[in-house]
């Protein structure tokens, strides 16, 4: 679950600070999942120990207008699942049709919490290497066996994020979780270096049909995320970035 905080009032009527300010709090159903809230207050006079236990029990948050008050912004949801996913799968349907053989291209997945590990196994049979950097090793192992026996594919698993040095492709969420000059591209969620060989894809054409009311100035693709990844929504398959998809084809063609 998580929770929409709309702190967007920011009316100053005659004696507004003595003025009775309350959270209103509404419940949104997903169908086939987790319900999300949203929680809507003044954006100065507001209980800030309410609001706080409000988010606690809903796990995460997203601020509308991005207004995050002081001490809040450690609430704030940031996707983990849904963007690296994406971008594997952009990076396997990329060299799976790629006009040229991909066969002597090696690609590094930094993936901490193995959530990727499908995705990567699907990216395995048109690449000659993967490597996955992963704090969970272990969840890689039935993927190693499984790429060799259906496809022939090898999967380097470690912990250690030097594994990434050499390789022709990053994937990760984050540029600063490998060092962009080691390798020759790197795809990533959000970009913060300046390197030209590291791309970030845009998410501004993300949104859903359904809750448009609750969409209203927030991020769509992290409202998306969200639903995705703490509230079970269910979707067809994993869309891919075509921005980045266009990138790999000028970088590796």
């Amino acid at each position: 679950m998580f929770v929409i905080v709309d702190l967007t009032d920011e009316r100053n009527r005659r004696f507004e600070k003595y003025r009775k300010h309350t959270i209103e709090t509404r419940r949104c159903d997903v169908f086939g999942g987790a319900p999300f809230f949203v929680a809507k207050a003044h954006g100065v006079y507001f209980d800030k120990e309410r609001l706080e236990g409000i988010i606690k029990r809903c796990g995460a948050a997203i601020f509308k207008d991005e207004k995050i008050p002081d001490g809040f912004l450690k609430y704030r949801f940031t996707p983990q699942v849904l963007p690296l996913r994406m971008l594997i799968k952009t990076a396997a349907v990329f060299f799976k049709n790629a006009p040229i053989s991909c066969k002597n291209i090696t690609v590094c997945v930094i993936d901490d919490f193995a959530y990727a590990a499908d995705d990567v196994l699907a990216l395995s049979q048109y690449v000659r290497f993967v490597r996955v950097v992963t704090k969970r090793p272990d969840v890689y192992f039935a993927t190693q066996r499984k790429a060799y026996s259906s496809f022939g594919a090898v999967i380097t698993v470690g912990t250690d994020k030097f594994l990434c040095a050499k390789s022709d492709c990053a994937i990760a969420l984050f540029d600063d979780e490998f060092d962009p000059f080691a390798v020759k591209c790197g795809l990533v969620y959000k970009k913060k270096s300046a390197c030209d060989n590291v791309f970030s894809p845009s998410t501004d054409s993300f949104s859903l049909p359904i809750f448009k009311e609750e969409q209203a100035k927030i991020d769509g693709f992290e409202f998306f995320s969200a639903l995705f990844e703490t509230c079970g929504y269910k979707i067809e398959k994993i869309p891919i970035f075509y921005d980045a998809k266009s990138i790999l084809f000028k970088t590796f063609s």
